[in-house]
């Protein structure tokens, strides 16, 4: 199915609110304000935050790589600080996962030229989403619209798309290393039925923790030849270095090679090659959890 406005099977989960008005925009939209200020108002990398205290290591990792704010609430749950209306104003995950359900709700009903109403829907969720991260995905599904939902866990999921499941006797090991998580699943499938055998992974690991690394490793280059230190590089800079360094963990997957350009402000161009063996010692604590 196409996405109404992005044109292609996929959409980022990105999700910009504009500072001056309630208008929310969703997927590549969204991506395009990245860099615009304030910086902070373009959501990513959200999933990791949904039903999480804010004393816990995704919220010590989103504070340290994200460009919005992550405070506090009274009773220590999460939310988000941007700009709205001309106010600064708290939002939760669950709103923010909210705008990208409804989104793909009115992309699959726009399929249908709105002569169907997508009221039911079955949520795909990390094996390991713990109780309350399951509880908020279903508060966004209700706030995205949804009247019933069922979650079913994604490594099942990708089984049944695989079609691991039409005929004979197997025992099947999913393995899903996604944006934000890493989910292992072993399923004994038997004449279209399965069984969980059981279950690992880890809800902060995943493709992020590798643009995390090499964001580290550039500012630790800055740093070494530029005299530049993470601060100086400021959040604008930074979504831009993020967004520099995933094309490169891309492009390395095919090619030995790849050019980072750093472009700041503050600074003349910065031209850094990366190496496919460099990204692999990079990520060997990585590998090694």
């Amino acid at each position: 199915m196409k996405n109404r406005r992005d044109r292609g099977r996929t959409m980022p989960s990105v999700v910009h609110f504009d500072p001056q008005s309630q208008h929310v925009d969703v997927g590549d939209a969204a991506v395009e304000f990245e860099t615009e200020p304030p910086v902070g108002n373009t959501i990513r990398s959200i999933k990791r935050l949904l039903g999480q205290k804010f004393v816990s290591k995704a919220v010590d990792v989103a504070r340290i790589y994200a460009s919005y704010s992550v405070v506090p609430t009274a009773q220590g749950n999460v939310v988000l600080q941007v700009v709205r209306g001309g106010k600064r104003v708290q939002v939760q995950p669950e709103e923010v996962v909210a705008s990208v359900l409804a989104e793909l709700k009115a992309s699959a009903e726009a399929y249908f030229d709105g002569q169907l109403s997508i009221d039911n829907v079955v949520i795909t969720v990390p094996a390991y989403f713990s109780d309350s991260q399951r509880k908020a995905t279903l508060t966004s599904a209700s706030m995205a619209g949804f009247k019933a939902v069922r979650l079913l866990n994604e490594p099942t999921a990708a089984a049944m798309a695989y079609g691991l499941f039409l005929s004979g006797k197997k025992l099947v090991t999913v393995f899903d290393f996604g944006g934000g998580t890493l989910d292992v699943s072993l399923l004994r499938i038997e004449d279209g039925k399965f069984e969980v055998l059981g279950i690992g992974g880890d809800t902060n690991l995943g493709g992020d923790d590798i643009d995390n690394v090499l964001v580290d490793h550039l500012i630790e280059m800055l740093d070494r030849h530029h005299n530049l230190t993470r601060a100086q590089v400021g959040d604008e800079n930074m979504v831009r270095l993020k967004r520099e360094v995933e094309n490169a963990k891309i492009k390395l997957s095919e090619e030995e090679h790849a050019v980072v350009t750093v472009d700041m402000a503050n600074v003349p161009r910065i031209t850094y090659t990366l190496t496919r063996r460099k990204l692999e010692e990079l990520c060997g604590p990585i590998r090694k959890k």
